[in-house]
């Protein structure tokens, strides 16, 4: 249904902006999670990243992840645009 309303092509567009930005929350969200599934062997010996590098990983897809919310938020307010000038007929 959403798909007519909107149509195939503005909601694929639509579709894409958001798996773009789940991919980078995850990337984010990956990085802080990562700790916490360590064992206590990998946390006494500190293997891997130092907190800093990962923090800069972090920063890096954070500021991308700004941008592909700005992205999605434009094509959402088009969205509600487009469904708005709609008539109320194509709705029933």
């Amino acid at each position: 249904m959403i798909k007519d309303i909107l149509g195939m092509q503005f909601f694929e567009h639509l579709d894409k902006q958001h798996e773009a930005w789940h991919k980078s929350y995850s990337s984010i969200y990956k990085i802080f999670l990562e700790d916490k599934k360590r064992g206590v062997f990998g946390k006494l010996l500190d293997f891997g990243e130092s907190k800093s590098m990962k923090m800069d990983k972090a920063k890096l897809y954070y500021s991308e992840l700004q941008e592909e919310t700005k992205e999605l938020l434009k094509t959402a307010d088009a969205a509600i645009r487009r469904v708005s000038a709609l008539q109320e007929s194509k709705f029933n």
